[in-house]
């Protein structure tokens, strides 16, 4: 996917609307490799005036919108609620040698 193909629609620095069918898409976080699972933020179809979301970043669940531009708020505010690993190198353990008699 990149941002000149027909398909996509960027609507901010950051996240972009996949056309995956005539009334579904995939909202993509471009600030994250395509080949990583962070990359597709959540899934969405048209349903009369209505979207229905279903998120795949932070909680999985899923909402009903009434705008396009108030899936884009919520999908800010989950990518900037999305933890960042604090993973860091194991914390050695004290080794002793065996008491020998």
């Amino acid at each position: 996917m990149s941002i000149a193909d027909p398909s996509t629609t960027a609507v901010s620095a950051r996240i972009v609307f996949q056309e995956i069918g005539a009334s579904s898409w995939r909202l993509c976080d471009t600030s994250v490799p395509p080949n990583h699972a962070d990359h597709v933020v959540a899934y969405l179809e048209r349903h009369g005036s209505r979207y229905d979301v279903v998120w795949l970043r932070g909680v999985h669940e899923s909402e009903l919108f009434a705008r396009r531009s108030d899936i884009v708020r919520a999908a800010m505010r989950r990518i900037d609620r999305t933890p960042v690993s604090a993973a860091t190198r194991p914390v050695p353990i004290p080794h002793f040698p065996p008491l020998t008699r």
